[in-house]
């Protein structure tokens, strides 16, 4: 379509741009059928959370400061996080080479079987008792005798456990540290959920397995079944019962089947009807759960990408002792909690006794340290700002919520630690962190992994008491918040009238323009046309040389 005339139609201004320029020849025609009507945004998203803004100075000094948090930190034997971990990992290393080998061992002796001793190379080995020899004479049964040197790489699997590493206890600190992405994410999940359901919000309970037998589940679960192919077993093809596979081991089959989340005893709570859920005193929520030292505290894990895990079983000779009827407070209380980092086995004895495996937890973490620009792509942390927004949103009406019930608390009390026992911890906004270029590099270091992106902790524990001094006096580093990410709507206010809004309505901009239906079809395209272009160029160029050279000639003048 020809552009129009400037200066010409009804309306003459509408026509700029329409001459012979780089914007009128890069327009497309809109009736193109290869292209389609899009609409984008010309102004960002007003409702998108933004990082909190901080100086690089302020980043390294709040990077050294967590970097000596972490170097503080020991275990039993008195080395650092790294170290243990390095030791952790040649002993693991070392038990499996020796299953190995062990294993290897009992091979080569059933393939030597035909071999024999003769009774005086026995009766001599005999004699020497402990002391080793370096070669063994083998007479088999064609009457040859064989010097074999004897090895050392199978025979002596109890001196090679003597001489790995002997495991210590891991430092502390990793049990309120929550390390990597997918972790802090859970963790934050966890504790949004949970406020939201003392808040009155039934939807973010756990689910137990009760829910999910009823409705469309249990029929997409059932198709999926039909859909597999089964080899009957030979009771079933003689008319027996349908055998029923069991998931647990033949040592661990007269322990029950682990629970699901929501049937689990620590998450007897959630079921209660009736039950306020927000408490009128300052008593501890059930799904808080108190660490082993002073400022640890730790959630009952709410996450749907959360499974239980299976206790081992115990002894056919111990018998378990009998115990009264079992409440939520005592099986939150005396159970042990289960590790969410990979480097902590616990398991106690007391799991052992119990049929049911032990809750699983994550600490309750404040504060997240998240390498941003080490990140590539930086999409993997986008959606934490949001998070923590959340989080803080809603810990916002619970705070609400608790001091409208008691209007006791903001009095200031001094208590000691036995008064405090049993009372609600002081719960505290989260703070998002953003660290310098190279933190992923040095937290790996000093945490021996291959790479941290991101590390939340609790402000409540002691040896952070510098760090948190170092981040109230940081003037830019504040909490994240969003006015429509607060549930206000939860607990609407009875008697006072709703409040006008005091922002404006939101109006995003947006372009309509054209793209492509098939966008690798238009990249080829275009990238032919490019080729194209350029080779028409250099025919041009090539020409105008050629055409130079010819007018060198030599011309004759006529008289």
């Amino acid at each position: 379509m020809a552009p129009a005339q400037a200066g010409t139609g009804a309306n003459p201004a509408r026509s700029a741009h329409t001459a012979s320029s780089i914007r009128a020849r890069s327009r497309h025609d809109p009736a193109d059928p290869q292209r389609k009507t899009v609409y984008k945004p010309v102004l960002d998203n007003p409702l998108a959370v933004q990082w909190p803004p901080l100086p690089a100075p302020v980043r390294k000094a709040i990077l050294d400061e967590l970097l000596t948090l972490l170097d503080s930190a020991e275990s039993g034997n008195g080395k650092g996080i790294s170290e243990w971990r390095m030791d952790e990992h040649t002993r693991r290393k070392n038990v499996a080479k020796a299953v190995k080998g062990k294993g290897k061992a009992k091979g080569k002796g059933k393939e030597r079987a035909d071999v024999t001793v003769t009774g005086s190379q026995a009766k001599v080995m005999k004699d020497e008792g402990a002391s080793p020899r370096k070669t063994h004479v083998l007479t088999t049964r064609s009457s040859s005798t064989y010097t074999i040197p004897t090895s050392t790489t199978h025979a002596s699997s109890s001196a090679s456990n003597s001489c790995a590493i002997t495991s210590h206890s891991a430092p502390p600190l990793l049990d309120n540290l929550v390390i990597g992405i997918n972790e802090v994410t859970r963790a934050l999940e966890s504790r949004m959920r949970w406020e939201r359901w003392e808040l009155g919000d039934d939807s973010a309970a756990p689910p137990s397995s009760s829910r999910s037998r009823d409705g469309a589940a249990e029929a997409d679960e059932s198709e999926k079944s039909g859909r597999r192919r089964r080899h009957k077993s030979k009771a079933e093809k003689d008319g027996g019962e349908k055998a029923v596979p069991s998931a647990l081991s033949s040592t661990d089959r007269r322990i029950a089947a682990p629970p699901t989340l929501g049937d689990h005893p620590a998450y007897g709570s959630v079921g209660k009807a009736g039950r306020r859920r927000v408490a009128e005193t300052e008593d501890k929520p059930n799904y808080l759960v108190e660490g082993r030292s002073e400022g640890e505290w730790r959630l009952l894990v709410n996450s749907e990408m959360r499974r239980l895990r299976s206790t081992p079983a115990a002894s056919s000779s111990s018998t378990p002792p009998s115990r009264g009827p079992r409440t939520v407070s005592s099986d939150v209380a005396s159970s042990a909690l289960l590790s969410t980092q990979p480097s902590q086995p616990a398991v106690s004895v007391f799991d052992e006794m119990c049929s049911s495996p032990a809750p699983p937890t994550v600490p309750l973490i404040d504060l997240i340290f998240v390498c941003r620009p080490d990140i590539n792509p930086p999409s993997l942390v986008a959606h934490l700002p949001t998070m923590v927004a959340a989080a803080n949103g809603i810990q916002e009406a619970l705070d609400s919520v608790l001091s409208a019930s008691d209007p006791a608390k903001e009095a200031m009390v001094v208590e000691d630690d036995e008064q405090r026992q049993g009372k609600r911890p002081e719960m505290r906004r989260v703070l998002l962190v953003p660290l310098d270029v190279g933190a992923e590099r040095r937290l790996a270091d000093k945490l021996g992994l291959r790479r941290v992106a991101a590390i939340g902790l609790s402000s409540l524990l002691p040896s952070a008491a510098s760090l948190v001094t170092l981040l109230s006096s940081t003037p830019s580093l504040t909490t994240l918040s969003a006015p429509w990410l607060v549930p206000h709507l939860l607990h609407p206010a009875s008697s006072a009238s709703p409040a006008e809004s005091l922002y404006q309505p939101t109006t995003i901009k947006h372009l309509k323009t054209s793209a492509p239906l098939n966008p690798r079809a238009e990249v080829t395209r275009r990238k032919e046309e490019k080729r194209k272009n350029k080779e028409e160029r250099k025919e041009r160029r090539k020409k105008r040389r050629v055409g130079e050279g010819e007018g060198e000639g030599l011309y004759v003048a006529e008289d």
